[in-house]
């Protein structure tokens, strides 16, 4: 099968566990859904500024929503926070 047709099954994928991410953020860490939006896309290695040009606001937007998540998760980095992953969502985590 062409490439071209694998890529929206893989970004299904991708969104769902964004979602699951975002989600579990806001249940047990108490983010809001916009920061848990945003701590969910760089915790699954998404950049601030591509998502601040999905999400149409400005990347200083982003930048305050990640503060406070990081503030919020305990982190105080992307790569803390991806490597970081498996202890702020372990259920997740285990089942990979």
């Amino acid at each position: 099968m062409p490439d071209h047709l694998r890529r929206p099954r893989r970004a299904a994928a991708d969104n769902a566990l964004h979602r699951a991410c975002a989600a579990h953020f806001t249940a047990i860490y108490r983010l809001t859904p916009a920061e848990a939006h945003v701590a969910a896309a760089l915790a699954l290695g998404g950049r601030a500024r591509a998502i601040a040009e999905a999400r149409c606001v400005s990347l200083n937007t982003i930048r305050t929503l990640q503060g406070r998540a990081y503030a919020k998760l305990g982190v105080t980095s992307q790569i803390e926070l991806i490597t970081e992953l498996p202890r702020l969502w372990p259920q997740k985590m285990q089942e990979n």
